[in-house]
């Protein structure tokens, strides 16, 4: 990640020399304006070529100073400004899924959970479900023993048991769910509605009676 980072400062770095130098060429919005454009909004955040494209038919819908037929011509440039910045590393939807779907798991979401904001972002359904089972496989052998364990093997689309596991308990610990509450009575009293959101979060109705119904939080959650 440092490595990308030192890029991204780098390329931001250069590419505001190149606006600098462009305006002073002139003023009006072309082909190089929207790079430059894309580039620096990718230096300093991580989007899909869906998001880029959106940006940049945005910016040019707001420059008012362009002729229609000026805009209708930027308008088809815009996929081969996005395929520039993706030749130069720039844009890359399957590191933004890896990157969001890394950071939604530590967060314990589901997998549906995952796919819907993947693809809410304008990640196509096959690389993010390519993604997903990666990240998946590799994260399953961390947790070949203990609370997350299951022997049997997760079926059909199911996510690996101990990865999605491991994210519901996440979700627990983070909205103070079964046994997460510290009040037996309550415990009692809100047992229904700790399983439903369990199930809007997106996690099978199994894993959601085995969190609720536990007697208490895995003896490897160092906050139990």
């Amino acid at each position: 990640m440092r490595g990308l980072d030192a890029h991204r400062s780098s390329a931001a770095a250069g590419e505001r020399r190149g606006a600098r130098a462009g305006r002073n060429r002139g003023r009006g919005l072309g082909e190089a304006s929207l790079a430059r454009e894309g580039a620096r909004y990718l230096a300093r955040w991580e989007a899909t070529r869906a998001g880029v494209r959106e940006l940049l038919l945005r910016r040019i819908e707001r420059d008012e100073g362009l002729a229609d037929d000026d805009r209708e011509r930027l308008r088809a440039r815009v996929p081969a400004v996005i395929d520039s910045l993706g030749e130069r590393g720039y844009v890359d939807d399957r590191r933004f899924a890896r990157q969001t779907i890394d950071r939604l798991r530590r967060q314990g979401r589901s997998r549906l959970q995952i796919r819907e904001r993947l693809r809410s972002k304008g990640v196509p359904d096959t690389l993010a479900d390519e993604a997903i089972r990666e990240w998946e496989t590799e994260a399953a052998g961390e947790w070949t023993e203990g609370p997350h364990r299951r022997d049997t093997p997760a079926a059909g689309d199911e996510a690996p048991w101990e990865v999605e596991l491991a994210a519901a308990w996440s979700t627990a610990r983070r909205r103070r769910l079964g046994p997460y509450r510290r009040d037996p009575a309550e415990r009692d009293a809100r047992r229904e509605r700790d399983l439903a959101a369990l199930a809007r979060s997106g996690f099978s109705r199994e894993i959601a009676y085995q969190i609720v119904d536990a007697e208490a939080p895995p003896a490897s959650d160092p906050k139990s």
